[in-house]
C-alpha cells in the first residue's frame, strides 16, 4: 500500500486517484453482490437493496477505521468513505438499470 500522498492525481488536483479507486471498488462489490442476491436468492426488495448498500457503507467505514488505527502510513478519510458510498450507489443504479434491461 502506498501512502495517500505518494499516489499520483488524476489531472494534478481535479480527483485524486485513489478516490476513483474506492469508487471502482465499492461499484463492482455492490454490483456483484446484488447480481448474487438476484440470481441466488431471488430477491431485490427495496429493503434488500438498502441493506447491502448501508452493509457496504460500514465496510467502508471499517476499512478506514482499521487504517488509522493499524497501518502506520495510512490514516482514516472521510473522502475515502464518501467515494466508498458514491461508488456503491452507482453500482446500485447499475444493478437496476441492467436488471430492467434482461428483464423488458
Amino acid at each position: 500500500m502506498l501512502p495517500t500522498k505518494e499516489i499520483p492525481k488524476l489531472f494534478d488536483t481535479f480527483i485524486p486517484i485513489d478516490k476513483l479507486v474506492h469508487l471502482f471498488i465499492f461499484l463492482v462489490l455492490t454490483f456483484l453482490w446484488l447480481l448474487y442476491v438476484n440470481n441466488v436468492l431471488n430477491d431485490t426488495k427495496p429493503i434488500v437493496l438498502l441493506f447491502i448498500l448501508v452493509a457496504c457503507l460500514f465496510y467502508g467505514i471499517l476499512i478506514e477505521v482499521i487504517q488509522e488505527l493499524f497501518v502506520l502510513s495510512r490514516g482514516a478519510e472521510v473522502l475515502d468513505v464518501i467515494a466508498d458510498l458514491l461508488g456503491a450507489s452507482l453500482g446500485l443504479l447499475l444493478f437496476r438499470n441492467y436488471k430492467n434491461r434482461i428483464t423488458s
